[in-house]
């Protein structure tokens, strides 16, 4: 999570950190929402796609396979 951009990280705080940081983004104008939606989406499909999951899952065993040959 990168503060701000993709997602928020609130200090802990209780209920009291939640509600300022909803406050805060119920007052963002509709393009730093839509902004804000954009980079989420982006490094939610970089990062955590079928496709990326599906191949690193498969390279993982492809690794335990070569070790368990050696």
């Amino acid at each position: 999570v990168v503060d701000g951009r993709t997602g928020f990280l609130l200090e802990s705080g209780g209920p009291e950190a939640w509600k300022n940081k909803i406050t805060e983004i119920y007052q963002w104008s509709t393009d730093e929402r839509t902004g804000f939606v954009r980079n989420s989406q982006k490094v939610v499909e970089t990062y955590y796609s079928w496709k990326r999951v599906h191949d690193a899952t498969i390279q993982e065993y492809l690794r335990a396979l070569e070790r368990k040959s050696a």
